[in-house]
């Protein structure tokens, strides 16, 4: 009997309608995965670069994972606002890509301090 329900209530989801949901399912499960990897190695990289230890690799770690959340509640709308954050903070943000500039030495330098002609 349980059987015969739940087939019954996963009849009544048009079978097109169960594919897309489980792409949705599935693109979403990538994206976390890719998301996990990512911070995994942003922790890395901290620690390396910037001697961060556990406690500020924590901070950031939670704070990550808020903008993120946020991120995705509206993403046309945070798109615009992570992008003109980056670019306050001097980055180049052009076609979703972030990019760094350096100087001829390898010194990281920000898009305001290269000039126009940069």
């Amino acid at each position: 009997m349980a059987g015969q329900k739940k087939n019954k209530a996963r009849s009544d989801i048009p079978y097109a309608l169960r594919l897309q949901m489980a792409k949705v399912a599935q693109v979403r499960d990538h994206r976390d995965d890719a998301a996990r990897v990512a911070l995994k190695v942003a922790l890395v990289a901290l620690n390396d670069t910037e001697g961060l230890g556990y406690v500020r690799l924590c901070r950031f770690s939670k704070r990550l994972q808020e903008l993120v959340a946020e991120f995705y509640e509206d993403r046309e709308v945070q798109e615009v606002h992570l992008d003109e954050r980056l670019k306050s903070m001097g980055f180049d943000v052009r076609d979703g890509r972030v990019y760094a500039t350096e100087d001829l030495e390898g010194n990281i330098v920000k898009k305001k301090e290269v000039g126009a002609d940069g």
